[in-house]
């Protein structure tokens, strides 16, 4: 085993996300991106707009093809309704265990895109 076979199966699946009959894949967070949200959250947390901010980047991190590579530009985000943003984002932050919840739903076990 490689160190490039590490990483890619320690990275998890995409798993796709339903939304008002558009269905999109979103792949687990690294452990770096994680990091990097807390950070920026923390940095940028009493500025005006800050926490939608921080949605977008989520949004960007996690939306991706089948090879979970992302695809999606800021710019792309100006086309998305707040709805989907906001659903899309509570998603993410679920499914990684970053809304203050845990991992998963609770009593469903663990999240679908967290490695077993």
């Amino acid at each position: 085993m490689t160190k490039d076979d590490v990483l890619k199966g320690a990275r998890g699946k995409p798993v796709p996300f339903e939304f008002d009959g558009l269905t999109l894949l979103l792949r687990p967070l690294s452990f770096g991106e994680r990091s990097e949200l807390f950070a920026w959250g923390r940095e940028h947390a009493q500025e005006p707009g800050s926490g939608l901010a921080l949605q977008a980047r989520l949004v960007l991190f996690a939306v991706c093809d089948e090879s979970g590579s992302p695809i999606l530009e800021p710019a792309d985000l100006n086309q998305f309704g707040v709805g989907l943003v906001d659903a899309l984002a509570q998603e993410i932050a679920r499914r990684n265990g970053i809304d203050g919840q845990g991992a998963g739903e609770p009593g469903k076990g663990p999240s679908p895109t967290t490695p077993s």
